[in-house]
């Protein structure tokens, strides 16, 4: 990947982390909740955009396995690669965020919950 390219990505992973972080901590968040910590719904700001990533990180690794399939072109297998990865990633930090959440929303950090699994289930097969 050509150095302007990774400096591009770079950016944009602090520019996330930096509007992430800022809207955790000085976003709002409901004044009564019936479960939990009203604080703890900060987590949506990162926890939601972590997943829907995640998801698309993974739809995208699926529609270059298809294309290096259907052409053999290298190219697809680099993209494929770098999407999974980034779909392992995005999917761990969505399970661990979505964990720490669970703990003080629930009261137990893991509780079976079919959202729970299926995020589990993508961070262990990526």
């Amino acid at each position: 990947m050509p150095l302007h390219k990774t400096w591009a990505i770079s950016l944009l992973a602090l520019a996330f982390v930096v509007l992430a972080s800022l809207a955790a901590f000085l976003g709002p968040f409901p004044a009564l909740v019936p479960l939990g910590d009203p604080t703890a719904y900060r987590s949506i700001y990162v926890h939601v955009p972590l997943s829907t990533a995640a998801l698309l990180s993974g739809a995208l690794a699926f529609l270059f396995g298809l294309l290096y399939l259907a052409r053999r072109q290298e190219r697809w297998s680099v993209l494929l690669n770098r999407s999974a990865v980034a779909a392992a990633v995005l999917s761990w930090a969505s399970f661990v965020g979505g964990t720490a959440w669970a703990t003080t929303s629930w009261g137990s950090a893991f509780s079976g919950d079919p959202r729970q699994l299926s995020v589990l289930a993508m961070a262990i097969l990526y």
